[in-house]
């Protein structure tokens, strides 16, 4: 199940991310084409991330730490705010985002490539 909400909640923050700055970012900075989908790509990478690392971290910590196996994700993550602040949430968080901007550049870039030349 927490695998299950971080996933939603990130691909809600992908996708929305992507159509936001293709909408509205992109043509303020006069960036359209391949330039445009990838600069848009990388939003919603980015925004993945942002948005579902946080979950990840809290997930991950249930799973491993045996003092935290019958804590509910509520309390943990109060838990780790308490002791430790947001940052601990955000820990690691910088190769997830380099390792997200190349593969949502290009994933949401062929998609639309090949949604155009298909029709």
């Amino acid at each position: 199940l927490p695998t299950f909400l971080r996933d939603c909640i990130g691909v809600a923050a992908w996708f929305g991310f992507f159509e936001m700055t293709h909408r509205h970012v992109c043509p303020q900075i006069g960036l359209t084409g391949t330039p445009g989908l990838m600069l848009s790509g990388i939003a919603g990478g980015i925004g993945f991330w942002v948005v579902a690392f946080p979950l990840d971290t809290i997930k991950s910590m249930v799973q491993v730490d045996s003092s935290s196996a019958g804590s509910t994700m509520t309390v943990l993550r109060t838990l780790l705010l308490q002791k430790n602040g947001l940052v601990t949430l955000y820990r690691g968080i910088g190769i997830a985002v380099i390792r997200g901007i190349p593969a949502s550049g290009i994933t949401f870039t062929v998609q639309r490539k090949i949604r155009e030349a298909l029709g």
